[in-house]
């Protein structure tokens, strides 16, 4: 069986950042999307095996708003596209049909 498959994405991201002697933290969740495919083959009455691959894209947000200090060049965090790949093996209780 071929599958495509899709949806929302959420990551929690914690920034630090240290300097003077001092050390400041924050935690923003971002927010984004996630498309993807697999393949999916019966290997018995229960059990299948499944290979996917799935991109993730997340929207930047701004950290440390307004920014501690004039020396920091952005305050923004972009976090690039993720690719996931993904093997699995399935056990299935009871009989179920395909």
């Amino acid at each position: 069986m071929i599958y495509g498959t899709g949806g929302g994405a959420s990551a929690s991201v914690n920034i630090a950042v240290n300097g003077s002697g001092a050390r400041i933290s924050e935690t923003r969740t971002l927010n984004g999307w996630t498309a993807g495919g697999g393949v999916e083959t019966l290997l018995g009455p229960n059990w299948s095996l499944k290979s996917e691959v799935l991109f993730v894209r997340f929207d930047d947000k701004a950290f440390f708003t307004p920014a501690p200090n004039p020396l920091f060049l952005s305050n923004r965090v972009i976090q690039t596209d993720q690719v996931i790949s993904r093997v699995g093996l399935n056990y299935r209780f009871g009989l179920m049909g395909w």
